[in-house]
């Protein structure tokens, strides 16, 4: 009260989260970046200038909260960008006023209707004329900081698109060029078409080309034909082919664990070599996730090495990678396998669990489980893996491990990183908190938990795979056991391995704490191998064939 002006200054680096009027207030208000809160000192005199323009260089880029692309199935999503922050709509039960709102629900009006302009001045196109018209006339320069998997073809443009007289479009009614998930063993060329429709009166060359993001690759983007032309009130196909001439230099895994994602994308033009009024350059988001695999094979070998020679207690681990792209091997006590036995691919169906341990300081170690499942996840922070702990095996948990988004427990709202929480029985407290690795399109996540944060070293555990996206049933496994001082086989082995590499691990089984545990050998974890089963190869005690399956 009496305050001649407010100066906010967030608590966070960015302004603070105020949109618009603020009822009420009649005194002018002034929002301050976090980060600069030092130059604001008690005593000093701030002279506001209403008249003065304020810069605003950012104002056209995506909004903070803006989801990125692509869908579970790695196809191109989304399609067009539409403004849609500090958006002003009426205010239900306010008579004439307005209200600032931000989000989806702001951004959709303006692209539904761009689309009823189009369908008015074109009665005739049908939902994929439409939305062809939207998408390839949009406007990439439109957004400030423009990236089509965050923004599909750029900004809606209102005049453009329902001027247009010409428009990509696809056979799947996407209208766009989605090369979706691949996993690499060699060169490959995949190939997609897509349409030119010109309604016009006269017939439009057109000349084809693309701006990419290679992920700096020997790539070849070839179009056939490289130019084309379509006649009046005609259309033409154009193949795109795409070949990677280098699958060994792909990133690794690793680099889309956090919410990222490597992908090939960008944008596909065709540029007419005659503008007109309708006729003008082309445009459609382009996306393709690859992945140069390794293929580490891992296999238990005894003392006996001849064929004709009886079961014998495995004393090392034979790996060889024959797979085009270099890889990690990881080894884990295998403590749980669990059947296949879910059957919507929006839960996780749990495979094995692997359990492994290491220093990470003087006094400080580290407990990993590794949860493999029977299919790849595109994006594992859509799931959450609930893990009971039981130290003093009375079947009633004492703790729960959950990996679950980072953001849903922090802040209410998914972020699409996964952490790793340790609550108390009850849930009424988190104990500690860590990062889970969990890549996007793959089919093991690992789950650490600091060990001194447990009274005992033994403990046995479970596991419990859920969807947080729907409401279905979840995955379960049967109870494991693991003493991290005294585990039942050797662990925490890891180290790369480049093509054709072979190594002869040494391993160890402590017999007794082997049998206490229940230990079923060896998971040898390998994340840059195929998804599925083959990135956690089982390694039975006594040496017998390995299966993969």
């Amino acid at each position: 009260a009496g305050a001649l002006g407010v100066i906010f200054i967030n608590n966070d680096p960015g302004y603070p989260p105020v949109e618009g009027d603020i009822p009420g207030a009649t005194v002018p208000f002034v929002g301050v970046a976090g980060a600069d809160g030092y130059l604001f000192s008690a005593g000093q005199t701030v002279t506001l200038n209403g008249a003065a323009p304020i810069p605003n260089p950012a104002y056209t880029n995506f909004a903070s909260f803006t989801s990125s692309g692509p869908r579970q199935d790695s196809f191109a999503k989304p399609d067009i960008s539409a403004p849609g922050v500090n958006i002003l709509s009426a205010s239900v039960g306010t008579g004439t006023e307005g209200l600032l709102l931000s989000g989806t629900s702001m951004a959709s009006p303006h692209t539904a209707g761009i689309a009823v302009l189009v369908r008015q001045a074109h009665p005739t196109w049908d939902p994929i004329a439409v939305k062809g018209a939207m998408m390839s006339n949009a406007d990439p320069l439109g957004v400030g900081n423009f990236d089509s998997v965050r923004g599909g073809a750029g900004m809606v443009d209102a005049p453009s698109a329902v001027g247009a007289k010409a428009y990509f479009m696809t056979n799947d009614g996407r209208n766009s060029l989605s090369f979706g998930f691949r996993q690499l063993t060699g060169v490959l060329t995949l190939s997609r078409s897509i349409k030119i429709v010109n309604t016009s009166d006269a017939a439009v060359t057109y000349d084809m080309s693309a701006d990419l993001n290679t992920l700096e690759l020997d790539l070849d983007v070839e179009f056939v034909p490289s130019t084309v032309t379509v006649p009046r009130n005609a259309a033409r196909n154009v193949q795109v082919r795409i070949t990677i001439n280098d699958p060994q230099s792909l990133p690794e895994v690793a680099f889309d664990d956090g919410g990222a994602l490597e992908s090939i994308h960008g944008l596909v033009y065709a540029t007419p070599q005659t503008p007109a009024a309708g006729i003008g350059t082309l445009v459609t988001p382009l996306l393709y996730v690859p992945y140069g695999l390794s293929d580490i094979q891992a296999a238990g070998i005894g003392p006996n090495t001849r064929l004709e020679a009886p079961v014998s207690t495995v004393t090392h681990i034979k790996m060889v990678n024959s797979g085009v792209h270099y890889g990690t091997y990881d080894t884990y006590q295998w403590a749980i396998t669990d059947p296949m036995d879910t059957w919507d691919t929006l839960v996780p169906d749990i495979r094995d669990v692997g359990v492994q341990s290491f220093p990470i300081g003087p006094s400080d170690d580290l407990i990993v489980f590794a949860i493999s499942t029977y299919d790849r996840i595109a994006n594992q922070p859509t799931m959450e893996y609930d893990i009971p702990i039981d130290v003093d095996f009375d079947d009633i948990p004492d703790y729960w491990l959950v990996a679950v988004d980072y953001g849903l427990v922090t802040a209410g709202a998914p972020d699409g990183t996964m952490g790793a929480f340790l609550f108390n029985s009850d849930f009424s407290a988190i104990i500690d908190v860590w990062a889970a690795f969990a890549p996007s399109n793959g089919s093991v996540i690992e789950v650490p938990l600091y060990a001194q944060n447990l009274p005992t070293s033994a403990f046995a555990f479970s596991v419990g795979g859920f969807s947080v996206v729907q409401n279905l049933p979840g995955d379960g496994t049967d109870v494991g056991y693991f003493d991290w001082q005294n585990p039942g086989v050797s662990n925490g082995d890891y180290d790369y391995m480049d093509p054709a590499d072979v190594v002869m691990l040494p391993v160890g089984i402590s017999t007794g704490d082997a049998m206490d545990q229940g230990a079923l050998g060896w998971l040898v974890v390998s994340v840059d191998d195929a998804a599925g089963p083959r990135e956690a190869d089982r390694i039975p005690l006594r040496a017998r064939r390995v299966s993969r399956i």
